[in-house]
């Protein structure tokens, strides 16, 4: 028999894991348990989990193949509730019923993660196999295989570990093999030992989800139901860690995950599911302080006029803190307009026998006279990172423009995130050209060059950013150039 993985004993985190983080989600957690005590609205707060934990119910049939939604099936049912009647026969493959059902089963499996959290209560093997049998309680039978390693079909068995290999078989005829039967209690008992430590040593939320996460799927201890599982202990540490459940909802998600969670089993490098898993918890928070605007409707004009101005307050950290928040992105974007001057001369070196090329380097600060420039390439890009890009509040920009027969532009935006402005910055990049014809300037090819937004909060300080942004910055700057490149 070929393998496409062997399987073997889980490992623990190294020591320094602690400290290697792909992006400081700690510092947005902070934030948002800052603000979270100023919500005026409680009840958007409360929509806003709910909408989250739907999500994640109906996710966890969808990545598994489980049964199949309709994108726009799939948005209903997570704004108004899991309910049959919302499912069209032709939305899905299965029977609709069914579907809610199991739906429920899974949003249930998620409010005893929130109760166990709520009660104080560390995982234990008794509560991941009650949460299986929840999770697995429509589900009579699931694929195993026999000795032979040929696909077979048995009952399901819930809440209990698996008793037959369930190793898959790959199309091209490899098997992916996960612990035997046999070593399954062993592995259980050493995963939560490890995790019970990592707690104790304070390991990052974002890093003790991808690691528990990778590590449960490696045992893969159920008959079926692993993956599912499997997010919902990493939700379990992010819920702990006052964040929000992690939701991996769409097909772009989904690959990106697969993907990583393959590397991490090739190479043990756990990174990509790390990143991953900050993206999408990112947009959870920022979703959140965001969302809990004064909904509350009155007739009075002036008790309107309140209303509004004490929701505004209650929800932004004070002046001090948004004006400390601007001068963090400012300072960033000094160093990146440093940054861009450098590649300009470096570029110009290289040019300087080719007069049909030039290059040049604009920046424009949040008080100056062009700071409203480029607000549609932004938001575009913003939607595209999945976040409201807030220009009005703050924006300072710089580019480099590539001028040949037409100009290729890399354009580095700064600006705040979500109305109104909490104290959360985003730093963007993106590249498009721009060719003038008949006296019009037409613009093409707007393409991100970054896979996530630079966060910036009000409890950073540039100095601690700098690193880790000029990183980001160059890796940005590749992508732009090597775009530029591949039009010439």
């Amino acid at each position: 028999m070929e393998f496409s993985y062997k399987w073997k004993p889980i490992v623990d985190l190294s020591p320094e894991a602690s400290f290697s983080r792909t992006n400081d989600l700690a510092a947005l957690i902070r934030v948002w348990r800052e603000q979270r005590d100023k919500i005026a609205n409680r009840g958007a707060l409360s929509q806003l989990t709910e909408r989250l934990e739907r999500q994640m119910a109906i996710e966890g049939g969808i990545i598994e193949r489980a049964y199949t939604l309709d994108r726009g099936i799939t948005l209903l049912l997570i704004e108004r509730g899991i309910d049959a009647s919302l499912i069209p026969h032709h939305a899905t493959n299965k029977d609709p019923g069914w579907v809610a059902g199991t739906i429920q089963d899974h949003l249930n499996a998620a409010e005893g993660v929130y109760d166990q959290i709520k009660s104080g209560r560390s995982l234990t093997v008794g509560f991941v196999k009650q949460l299986h049998g929840v999770l697995m309680r429509r589900q009579t039978h699931t694929e195993a295989v026999d000795q032979f390693g040929n696909p077979i079909r048995v009952e399901m068995l819930r809440g209990e570990y698996k008793r037959r290999p369930n190793s898959p078989r790959r199309t091209d005829g490899r098997v992916h093999e996960y612990c035997p039967p046999e070593h399954v209690a062993t592995e259980m008992e050493r995963l939560l030992d490890f995790h019970r430590a990592h707690t104790e040593r304070h390991v990052p939320p974002e890093i003790e989800a991808a690691w528990l996460h990778h590590a449960f799927a490696q045992i893969h201890p159920f008959q079926d139901g692993n993956g599912r599982i499997a997010r919902l202990l990493a939700s379990y540490v992010f819920i702990r860690a006052e964040g929000f459940p992690l939701v991996l909802v769409d097909e772009e998600h989904r690959s990106r995950y697969i993907d990583a969670l393959e590397r991490a089993d090739e190479t043990g490098d756990l990174s990509a599911l790390i990143e991953l898993f900050t993206e999408v918890q990112r947009a959870a928070l920022v979703q959140a302080l965001g969302a809990a605007r004064d909904t509350h409707v009155t007739l009075d004009v002036s008790a309107a006029v309140a209303a509004a101005a004490h929701a505004v307050a209650s929800r932004q950290p004070p002046a001090q803190a948004l004006a400390a928040a601007n001068s963090t992105a400012s300072a960033l974007m000094d160093a990146c307009q440093a940054r861009l001057q450098r590649v300009e001369e470096e570029l110009s070196d290289s040019f300087a026998k080719m007069p049909a090329f030039s290059f040049s380097v604009e920046h424009e600060g949040d008080q100056g006279e062009k700071r409203h420039y480029f607000r549609r390439q932004v938001n575009d890009v913003a939607k595209r990172l999945a976040y409201f890009a807030n220009t009005g509040a703050f924006h300072d920009w710089a580019r480099l423009l590539l001028r040949s027969d037409g100009h290729a532009v890399i354009l580095i935006s700064a600006h705040a995130v979500g109305r109104p402005h909490s104290g959360i910055l985003a730093i963007s990049a993106c590249f498009f050209h721009r060719v003038r014809s008949e006296e019009v300037t037409e613009e093409s090819g707007l393409e991100p060059i970054c896979d996530s937004w630079f966060q910036v909060s009000y409890l950073d300080t540039a100095e601690s950013l700098m690193p880790r942004f000029q990183a980001w910055l160059d890796g940005a700057l590749a992508r732009g150039l090597n775009l530029w490149r591949a039009g010439l």
